[in-house]
């Protein structure tokens, strides 16, 4: 948690924003426009190792469907199979899921 809560100091909402947009952008407007889970999907695959099978088991999906969306996600994102550029997606993932919840929370108090 000490990672997130350096890139939270600032309380630079633009530049957290500007981020996620480099580094996924891609993926959250693809899902946003076709209803996808690509965004999600990816999240799950590196919060389970990397392991298409237990991400499948993890979703409730065919280990099939895991693998067509990430040959997805790679023609979105470009190549992420390097230890540093796989970093700095999953730490987007991550930020983005904690923005989701926190968006949640929100809607469901109003």
């Amino acid at each position: 948690m000490a990672l997130y809560s350096v890139l939270f100091e600032t309380h630079d909402q633009g530049s957290l924003n500007t981020f996620l947009d480099a580094t996924i952008g891609a993926l959250t407007s693809h899902d946003r426009k076709r209803g996808a889970e690509l965004t999600s999907t990816l999240l799950a695959y590196f919060d389970c190792n990397q392991n298409a099978k237990t991400t499948a088991a993890r979703m409730g999906i065919h280990v099939n469907t895991v693998r067509q969306r990430l040959a997805s996600v790679e023609e979105l994102l470009g190549h992420w199979g390097s230890a540093s550029r796989a970093l700095e997606i999953h730490v987007a993932l991550r930020l983005w899921s904690l923005g989701m919840s926190r968006t949640t929370l929100e809607s469901e108090a109003t």
